[in-house]
């Protein structure tokens, strides 16, 4: 062996030897992060090495790892997380824990305002408003058949379901369609009435629910006159399996199973949910029952981009696909609804060059129906088809001590309508079919000033201004008017060319927070103008006069104008062997309504027309406490919602007072959920057959709602049994023949590996 081959060996042997010296002198550090009372674990917290850049965010579920140069190894290893002490761990002796409890305080900052979470949310961003989040935990192993179950759990929210099975949700005595449904950011009110069926979100693939009071976001749209409920899903499996079965009332049946796997920075997941009941008529015969029938498919695709931070949720590229499927059929009346939604998304979030804070989404809604309505003299078989494709930006920079959120949002929608009605002895008008086309352009500031003063306790005040603007341009093309119509007047009702709208608003809002690590405090102000536009379908809509149909007049946006007066504190009790906490929230607020839309029907046309009331308002307030106990296991709520809504015409179906009670219970594998709620009456309106109204009263009633669950772990396997119970009370009433407010019995089952 000559001498070059030695000095290559001995070389390759040097480097081997000192790269193995360099790796044994590194500290690899893996640990999860847990709040130290309940031991549940935290996302989102910063762990960095003192006096330098390195550091780690932890994920989901509170785990993290990180990789200590023998350079740092004499420095200390740093965690921090808004609302609990910081901790501060040589970081020699870090590797000795895997676990790290963080205390929790209640010092408020920027989190204030956010009840139920200790994470940072996307909505933060919009101007401060008061803002509930669901974890998961509260409802996964509680037996709740939707998501619409679990809402109406809150003092501020109601829950309406029509015959055919489809819930919405109210919030503060507004309309079903002054509520946003977004599932992860991306909006899924339907192009047709602006309204999304809550039953159709599976819990099962669920990390949380956002649900935001209010009409003060501008980042999500204008049209949000009541609030906002952001679904968001586990992006990354926490279990290989699932599967779930529900049984109960109205022999209704429902399984779900979720399969999910991550693969270092790349996740996928694929969530499949069937199910259906039957409802008898009260004093109907076997056959006349309505039948409803649902499927929901979710698929989801997650890539982390960080590669020197795979912990942390930060910089990631998303894709989703939601597909449902919902038949509704009425042997009484043969009447039948079949509906299909799809919704897919792309999104990323993270840095993007000289922006630390980027998110861009590209999605696609398409909505089909076909309805097919049956009367004693005719038939109405109407289909209609919508598809949206919508691009948002969004980039938030931070100049100490303002901090600026830019949104820039795209949207173009068409719809197919075609109305194919025959009904003997009634004159029938307007469009039978007709394109449509929306393009729809927005975007939006918000500027917020930060101010800090810490010479006396802890105080955080801010100031926002938020500035929106909205340009919307709508087509009609290949209109097909309905023939043998001798009144000019009628005979183009529904036509229009082209339509738009361009319109601004701004926002302004200021808060005050303070406190210790023991008692926080926050008030906030905001007041502002919104804007809602009629959707495609309702504007070929007639006006209602004496019960007939008019001359066809435009519907004009709705405009509302707020006030918001908020105050949430807090206080951490110590010493005490039972109670832990306490918080308690007052909000006041006033909507003012222009151009009110409101929704009729005329006899003989078993469809809805829509018109303008001049002006409508609704005002109250809200009060709710909650008490933390034996460690947090425990915890009780009492709440109270009252409304003022003087044009109950405008607002249908609509209790003006609310108060619930809630205990939860979580010891040793059981969980134990009682809800109380009472509700004052409802007054609405109906259509008999042919479309002849009458007013309708709902009495005022209370109730209650059990929810007991047991769960085992063997291994890697976990496993629940629930039982579930709703209106216990059984304070039913009749409806058209249906059984409203019953008790309903349901029990559930599942396994997570």
């Amino acid at each position: 062996m000559d001498g070059g081959q030695i000095r290559l060996k001995t070389s390759l042997y040097s480097c081997t030897l000192f790269l193995s010296i360099l790796a044994a002198q590194n500290i690899t550090v893996d640990g999860t992060v847990i709040n130290g009372i309940t031991g549940e674990a935290i996302s989102g917290v910063n762990i960095f090495v003192a006096d330098s850049d390195l550091g780690v965010v932890s994920n989901t579920n509170g785990s993290f790892t990180l990789i200590i140069p023998d350079s740092l190894r004499m420095r200390e290893v740093v965690f921090t997380y808004m609302g609990y002490r910081r901790q501060t761990i040589p970081s020699t002796e870090i590797k000795r824990q895997t676990v790290i409890r963080l205390e929790p305080t209640v010092i408020p900052m920027q989190q204030v305002g956010v009840i139920g979470t200790e994470r940072s949310l996307d909505i933060q961003k919009d101007i401060p408003q008061p803002i509930s989040v669901i974890e998961s935990k509260a409802f996964e192993l509680r037996g709740y058949t939707d998501a619409g179950d679990l809402l109406r759990t809150d003092h501020t929210i109601q829950l309406n379901e029509n015959i055919s099975g489809k819930k919405t949700v109210n919030i503060r005595g507004g309309n079903a369609d002054e509520v946003a449904i977004l599932y992860n950011g991306v909006r899924m009110n339907s192009e047709f009435d602006n309204i999304f069926d809550i039953a159709l979100v599976d819990l099962q693939n669920i990390d949380h629910l956002e649900v935001i009071r209010g009409s003060n976001s501008v980042l999500y749209g204008t049209e949000a006159f009541s609030g906002i409920i952001n679904i968001v899903p586990k992006l990354v499996p926490e279990k290989t399996l699932s599967f779930s079965q529900h049984l109960g009332t109205y022999q209704s049946g429902r399984w779900s199973a979720h399969m999910g796997k991550k693969f270092d920075k790349f996740s996928s997941a694929y969530n499949l949910n069937r199910g259906a009941f039957f409802r008898q008529f009260e004093g109907g015969d076997s056959g006349e029952s309505l039948e409803n029938n649902s499927e929901q498919h979710n698929l989801t695709f997650t890539y982390l981009l960080d590669e020197n931070n795979p912990s942390k949720l930060g910089n990631l590229l998303s894709s989703t696909l939601l597909f449902s499927r919902r038949s509704y059929k009425d042997h009484r009346l043969n009447d039948s609804v079949e509906n299909e939604n799809m919704v897919t998304t792309m999104r990323y979030s993270g840095a993007v060059g000289p922006f630390p804070a980027v998110s861009a989404t590209v999605s696609q809604h398409q909505i089909s129906e076909d309805q097919n309505l049956t009367a004693e003299t005719g038939n109405l078989d109407r289909f209609l088809k919508s598809s949206s494709n919508r691009f948002s930006f969004r980039s938030t920079n931070t100049l100490k001590p303002f901090e600026t959120t830019s949104v820039f949002q795209l949207e173009q929608s068409d719809l197919d309508y075609r109305d194919n009605r025959s009904f003997s002895d009634i004159q029938q008008v307007g469009l039978e079919s007709a394109l449509f086309s929306r393009m729809k352009i927005g975007a939006a500031v918000v500027t917020k000033f930060y101010l800090s003063d810490r010479d006396e306790g802890t105080r955080f005040s801010d100031v926002s201004v938020s500035v929106r603007r909205d340009r919307i341009i709508d087509k009609q093309g290949e209109a097909v008017l309905r023939g043998g119509v001798d009144n000019p007047e009628l005979a183009d009702l529904g036509l229009f060319d082209t339509r738009s709208w361009d319109n601004t608003i701004v926002k302004f809002s200021t808060s005050l927070a303070g406190g210790s690590e023991k008692f926080a405090l926050r008030s906030y102000f905001n007041f502002g103008t919104s804007y809602k536009y009629p959707t495609l379908l309702q504007q070929i809509s007639g006006t209602i006069l004496d019960g007939t149909p008019s001359a066809f007049s435009a519907l004009n946006p709705e405009k509302n104008q707020s006030f918001e007066l908020g105050l949430h504190s807090s206080r951490l009790i110590t010493g005490s062997e039972t109670l832990d906490a306490f918080d308690m929230t007052v909000n006041l607020f006033r909507n003012d309504y222009e151009n009110k839309m409101r929704i009729s029907y005329p006899i003989g046309i078993p469809v809805a027309f829509y018109d303008n009331v001049d002006f409508a308002k609704i005002s109250g307030y809200e009060i709710k406490g909650t008490i933390h106990l034996l460690n947090r296991s425990t915890s009780a709520d009492l709440a109270l919602a009252s409304y003022n809504i003087p044009e109950k015409a405008a607002f249908p179906f609509k209790s003006e007072v609310k108060m619930t009670a809630n205990l939860n219970v979580d010891y040793k594998g059981w969980s134990l959920q009682v809800h109380a709620f009472g509700e004052s009456e409802q007054i609405g309106w109906m259509r008999q057959d042919l479309g002849h109204l009458f007013e309708v009263t709902l009495p005022s009633h209370t109730n209650v709602d059990v929810h007991l669950t047991k769960s085992i772990q063997l291994r890697n396997l976990e496993g629940f049994a629930n039982f579930s119970g709703y209106n216990l009370r059984n304070q039913s009433t009749i409806l058209e023949g249906l059984i409203l407010r019953d008790r309903r019995i349901y029990f559930s089952f599942g396994f997570k590996l």
